[in-house]
């Protein structure tokens, strides 16, 4: 990571048109990221044997091997297996995404990307691919999502407790459930809930920062501990996570499908001089009370009382 806080990454892009090879790889080590690029699918294999890299952005259509295969192989290998493929796509393109990400990719861009969804998607795919340890003997991740592990989550809310009582620092929690997770797994199957929740992990790290701590709390629930988050800011995060969710087109049986989640918010600014340790309760309530009315909803806490918020 460099002063400025962006994390240098290792990249491999795969592309057998030349100048759109070097111009997103240009773009790319403007960044600061270290970037190897290949013009074919086996080359695309042979340089990520040679050094294997964080994330992948690959073409989907190769003249050798399809991106889907490329990727399958990449996954198939220990050195190359915690990489994060990102699928290139022309507008005209009909990509089967769903078969996309059964081949074990996490995304797709259509070309041209421009620059904000090259950086948001790259960086997310980075911090997965960190994050599902692709070092050896890494043991605080997620197997299913590639997030921060329950156990992980409570050491970090704990140091933040820390933090928060010596410096009077302020910091906050969200904590998210999927509404009818069971049904719908019941009716289309584990492995389509796995991926829903793969899914979901991408986009909740989309929408965070790099000093946020995102983790998987429970079978289909997700917690977010904000540093130095107040609750108008912890609430608009909430909302804006909320709607990103709520417009995103997941894949359920051979169809898009949306989903709806339930959240509890709770910040330290507005606990009434309690300890921190407090929050985690808290927020539990919150989300209680949004279940309890039918899910779809954000509640928050404030100075003992539980309120709604308006979405």
């Amino acid at each position: 990571m460099d002063a400025a806080g962006i994390e240098r990454l290792s990249l491999l892009v795969v592309h057998d048109d030349p100048q759109a090879l070097a111009q997103l790889a240009d773009r790319l080590a403007a960044l600061g990221h270290s970037v190897a690029t290949a013009e074919c699918g086996a080359d695309a294999l042979d340089r990520a044997a040679e050094a294997p890299p964080a994330v992948v952005l690959l073409k989907a259509d190769l003249p050798d091997l399809h991106g889907f295969e490329v990727c399958r192989r990449l996954k198939a290998q220990h050195a190359t297996g915690g990489a994060e493929v990102i699928f290139l796509v022309r507008p005209d393109e009909d990509l089967d995404r769903l078969a996309g990400l059964e081949a074990g990719g996490m995304d797709c861009l259509v070309e041209p990307v421009e620059d904000a969804a090259l950086n948001a998607r790259t960086r997310t795919a980075g911090r997965l691919a960190q994050q599902a340890g692709a070092e050896a003997g890494f043991v605080d991740k997620d197997g299913l999502t590639g997030l921060w592990n329950r156990d992980h989550f409570e050491i970090e809310f704990q140091r933040e407790c820390n933090r928060a009582r010596r410096y009077d620092s302020l910091f906050a929690l969200v904590l998210l459930d999927v509404d009818d997770f069971g049904p719908l797994v019941a009716e289309h199957g584990e492995a389509l809930g796995n991926r829903l929740l793969k899914e979901l992990a991408r986009i909740l790290l989309d929408q965070t920062r790099e000093s946020d701590c995102v983790a998987r709390w429970g079978p289909d629930q997700f917690i977010l501990l904000l540093p130095e988050g107040n609750l108008p800011k912890a609430i608009g995060f909430a909302k804006k996570l909320f709607a990103a969710v709520g417009q995103h087109d997941f894949r359920a049986g051979g169809r898009a499908t949306r989903i709806s989640v339930s959240m509890g918010v709770a910040s330290r600014q507005n606990i009434g001089g309690r300890d921190p340790h407090d929050m985690l309760r808290l927020v539990r309530e919150c989300l209680r009370e949004a279940k309890s009315v039918g899910g779809d909803r954000i509640f928050y806490h404030t100075c003992g009382e539980i309120n709604p918020v308006r979405t």
